[in-house]
């Protein structure tokens, strides 16, 4: 609405405009904190990818000659720990870019899967329909957030195993 319509309109209305300027401006922090899992996962990757080159360039330091019993078991112990902790972190961070989450029961004139399949209609709907479609979409974007951190936040304790990993990696085998 424009300024001068805002004026014209009734008290109850122009708190309702208000209140859907509101919920928009939720949307879009929300689609941030959204964007911001993203983020973290993009970096969480790489810190991961960088691990494992650490990791695949220590193994080509192994001697040649057969390792003592002892430091090859340690060895093996240390890659078995790296590959479970490895796959538990990627495991979460693929379930942090593919999040399950409960989807729109009806159309709404916000949410991109209606916009994008041309359900919406250019029709005027009342403001107050609006606020609601504007707040369900806003708890879905809440929900799609939390899910995502919660699966990175996860995804930390396995890339904390490779943190502690290489270094071991590292003392093994400059003692082999």
């Amino acid at each position: 609405m424009s300024p001068k319509a805002v004026k014209r309109a009734s008290a109850a209305e122009t708190g309702l405009v208000r209140e859907l300027d509101t919920a928009l401006s939720t949307v879009t922090s929300f689609q941030g904190a959204v964007q911001h899992a993203d983020d973290k996962v993009r970096t969480v990757v790489a810190v991961q990818s960088t691990i494992t080159a650490l990791v695949a360039a220590q193994l080509a330091f192994l001697p040649a000659a057969q390792p003592a019993a002892g430091l090859r078991a340690a060895v093996f112990a240390i890659l078995a720990c790296f590959v479970a902790g490895y796959g538990y972190s990627a495991y979460q961070l693929v379930q942090a870019l593919r999040p399950r989450t409960e989807r729109l029961t009806v159309p709404n004139r916000f949410a991109f899967p209606t916009v994008a399949s041309g359900a919406v209609t250019t029709a005027p709907v009342p403001v107050r329909r609006q606020c609601a479609e504007a707040h369900q979409l806003s708890r879905l974007l809440a929900d799609l957030a939390m899910v995502k951190h919660r699966h990175v936040r996860r995804a930390l304790a396995g890339t904390g195993v490779l943190f502690v990993c290489g270094p071991l990696l590292l003392v093994v085998t400059a003692l082999a």
